[in-house]
């Protein structure tokens, strides 16, 4: 099972604090692991998000001081597509404005202590149900990796490295054999290299830069293909955006 990464911004550390004892306490009876980090402004939220910190769930209450959490998330949304963002404020006031940036959900900081648990069970239901697997055989049966770790692919003679978002993984079979399991939006860039093109963050006719800085090299032949599935990618997501918006 992977990962749930949390962020949770409030600049008020007296609340910011019992928040992500209860987030504990949900993640110990769920028995889902979660990683959390309590962030005290949307600037400090931004820098990690640009420093590479992706995270499945942002706890982000609106009104501080400086910028406020709707811009915040209207920046967050150019650099993460899919994380889910709920708001947390004092006020109804700014609901309609929350379908800009697709916000999953709003809570009442009053009413936080008696819904904040149902409000994970329903992130972690999506979460689980939007993962997809790879299927790999290893000590005598079979073992699952999660596509969304994975950054990108590389073959070492007649193994495959796998780069992932918390380290490198080898496995004892040809990338050929793998890249038949994998989704569309793995495209190879390189006789050597399979990219995730959710962590491509910029892409030329040498190299793609992935989430993190790694650089991967891309081959001549392999370039126009991979040009054309990371447009269409992107342009997918915007359409996903723009649905949801409308909703």
């Amino acid at each position: 099972m992977g990962i749930m990464r949390i962020a949770l911004c409030d600049d008020e550390a007296s609340l910011a604090q019992p928040y992500a004892g209860r987030i504990r306490e949900w993640a110990l009876r769920t028995g889902i692991s979660c990683r959390i980090s309590i962030l005290s402004s949307p600037e400090e939220l931004l820098f990690e998000v640009q420093d590479g910190c992706l995270y499945d769930l942002l706890l982000l209450d609106i009104e501080m001081p400086g910028m406020n959490g709707l811009e915040a998330a209207r920046r967050i949304r150019r650099m993460d597509r899919k994380v889910k963002i709920v708001f947390l404020t004092n006020y109804d006031d700014f609901v309609f404005e929350g379908y800009e940036v697709g916000a999953f959900r709003y809570l009442m900081k009053a009413e936080i202590p008696r819904k904040l648990d149902s409000l994970l069970d329903a992130v972690a239901g999506e979460w689980e149900e939007e993962k997809e697997y790879l299927l790999v055989r290893a000590g005598g049966g079979e073992e699952r990796l999660e596509l969304t770790e994975i950054l990108y692919l590389e073959a070492s003679r007649h193994d495959t490295i796998l780069h992932t978002l918390t380290g490198e993984r080898l496995l004892k079979l040809p990338i050929s054999g793998l890249a038949a399991q994998l989704p569309d939006y793995f495209v190879s860039a390189h006789r050597s290299y399979i990219v995730n093109l959710r962590y491509v963050e910029k892409l030329s006719r040498t190299e793609c830069l992935m989430h993190g800085g790694a650089r991967v090299p891309v081959g001549r032949a392999a370039y126009g293909a991979l040009n054309e599935a990371f447009i269409e990618y992107y342009k997918k997501l915007r359409d996903i955006e723009i649905k949801d918006i409308s909703k």
